[in-house]
């Protein structure tokens, strides 16, 4: 069984080993951490202590070194941002949700290797005098043109 604490709540509530909500986290000399006080620290070296991590680094504040942080000591909100910090936390997102962003990245793709995707998401009317003041204006050299419409009748 497994005891978790949740701070923001102050509850405690007992898993099963195998069926807890967390994954664990383990971190490597190098990596930078935050106690649950709110000082960092970086870590030089780890210590597995019956089956509890011990990190030993240089707290970034003070630049005190040979501090000891335990595992439990922690800060509880931990977020992962880079792909390959999730990837090795463990934190994979469901399949359904990697095949959703595939075909939206896909459909994407397809829309920008169209001839018009410049007219894409237009919310206007082209009239057709427009189009052809635009074409005289394509084939000129340099073209410096200001092309405004009448906003009201008359």
């Amino acid at each position: 069984m497994i005891t978790l604490l949740f701070p923001a709540t102050g509850e405690n509530r007992l898993y099963a080993r195998n069926d807890s909500p967390v994954t664990r986290v383990i971190f490597n000399p190098g990596d930078t951490i935050t106690s649950h006080e709110g000082w960092q620290m970086r870590v030089d070296e780890v210590r597995n202590e019956n089956d509890l991590m011990t990190y030993i680094g240089t707290r970034l504040d003070t630049e005190e070194s040979e501090v000891m942080l335990r595992e439990v000591m922690l800060d509880s909100k931990l977020v992962f941002s880079k792909p390959q910090d999730r990837l090795f936390a463990g934190q994979l997102d469901r399949m359904d949700r990697f095949a959703l962003r595939f075909r939206a990245r896909k459909y994407q793709s397809e829309q920008y290797r169209l001839p018009i995707s410049g007219l894409r998401g237009m919310r206007t009317n082209l009239i057709p005098h427009q189009l052809h003041i635009a074409h005289d204006v394509g084939r000129r050299h340099a073209p410096r043109v200001l092309l405004a419409d009448e906003v009201w009748p008359g």
